[in-house]
């Protein structure tokens, strides 16, 4: 069965299990895991925190599951999304992460997405 992605509003997740992603225009920039949501998305969330404030124009989405873990390997294999797979996050930056240029962003999101991820 093909699941669908569903548009996530911060201000209505759910408390269920499921994968939810961040992209901009056709990337995948990051897709995680949770077994409830709601409470993964509002605690401080480094990938989430930076796609929100660094590329505003980025489209929040979920799909709901009962195996979270298997479905989450399934869409990194399908998906490949930039920030999954790197450096380990530490300090609250993406030590190797790159904004791809082909995102549209003004200078100064670009300088703020930049000083957000360290460089």
């Amino acid at each position: 069965m093909r699941r669908k992605w569903l548009s996530l509003a911060l201000n209505n997740i759910p408390s269920s299990s499921g994968v939810y992603g961040f992209k901009v225009g056709k990337r995948w920039l990051y897709i995680g895991k949770a077994d409830n949501l709601k409470r993964r998305l509002t605690q401080r969330h480094i990938p989430l925190q930076i796609a929100l404030e660094c590329f505003p124009r980025a489209n929040l989405y979920y799909i709901l599951s009962e195996t979270p873990l298997r479905l989450e390997k399934q869409l990194h294999e399908q998906l490949k999304p930039e920030w999954n797979g790197r450096t380990a996050i530490r300090g609250g930056k993406f030590p190797s992460c790159e904004i791809p240029y082909d995102i549209k962003m003004t200078p100064e999101e670009r300088h703020k997405a930049l000083s957000v991820i360290g460089f």
